[in-house]
């Protein structure tokens, strides 16, 4: 345990499923709660390149006097009970909870437990903009990818859940949600903060950046997910590394190695594995 994690008053308790979202908490705590150390919970996927990172970003918390509790949650059929039952207890005794991503079907079965009355979702990237404009609208929680589509067996399943941790996620009487993001927000629903993320810490751990000649790109994981056709996205990349002279590509934790291959092949690109989170 850090030395300032049982010194916090009220607690703060944040759950992460990605090296991004331990960033924008680190990013959070800095700007909001300097000097204070809060409970980390790092729900652990099973990706090998994600848990390298969130290993990393885990000693860099823990560094600032954080309690990282590292949960294996996805380590076999029993793992979400037994996750969700050993958090139980801290569930209820947080006053704040902070959560990375408010469509995970994991978090929001912990937002139906939790008392707390001050709750902050941090950046996801784009995500945080289509929650928060499916907050405003009062939609049900559902990626952007998803929406359109049949709901399946699960989803209905899950409907209770949903419903449950969006009501938990909407400020009414004495509950706080704050929306603490970078992303440029066209629509706010009524009664939320939103509060920016500028990565001052980021700034102040690291220093500025060291510009050198040429460009670099970073990569996304659409063709992963479905979303990009992969013989398109390798013709983008192509287009744009000619166009700006780039000779790097950052990839993303979830690019996989045959695809990450042929982009070094017929692209000519270094291919760069962070082990800190690039995107």
């Amino acid at each position: 345990m850090s030395p300032r994690a049982g010194n916090t008053g009220p607690h703060t308790l944040a759950f992460v499923e990605s090296p991004v979202q331990l960033l924008n908490v680190l990013e959070w705590a800095h700007a909001h709660a300097p000097g204070v150390g809060l409970t980390l919970v790092v729900l652990s996927p099973v990706d090998p390149m994600t848990r390298g990172q969130l290993r990393r970003m885990s000693d860099l918390a823990r560094d600032e006097g954080h309690e990282v509790r590292w949960e294996e949650a996805r380590g076999g059929p029993m793992a979400p009970f037994q996750t969700i039952g050993g958090l139980s207890g801290l569930l209820r005794r947080a006053r704040r909870v902070v959560l990375g991503d408010p469509f995970s079907r994991y978090v929001q079965l912990l937002l139906t437990i939790t008392r707390a009355r001050d709750l902050v979702v941090v950046d996801d990237g784009t995500a945080t903009m289509e929650f928060v404009g499916q907050l405003a609208r009062g939609e049900r929680l559902v990626r952007w990818h998803r929406k359109g589509g049949r709901p399946g067996p699960r989803d209905l399943i899950f409907a209770p859940v949903s419903s449950s941790a969006r009501r938990r996620l909407t400020p009414g009487g004495k509950r706080r949600v704050e929306i603490f993001s970078s992303m440029p927000m066209e629509e706010t629903p009524a009664g939320v903060t939103v509060s920016a993320n500028d990565f001052a810490w980021t700034r102040a751990r690291f220093g500025p950046p060291r510009i050198t000649k040429g460009a670099d790109m970073v990569g996304t994981s659409l063709v992963e997910t479905g979303v990009v056709d992969d013989d398109r996205y390798l013709e983008a990349v192509r287009a744009l590394a000619k166009a700006h002279g780039a000779t790097r590509y950052f990839a993303h934790r979830r690019e996989s190695t045959d695809k990450l291959r042929r982009l070094a092949v017929e692209t000519g690109l270094e291919i760069v594995r962070p082990e800190l989170p690039s995107n």
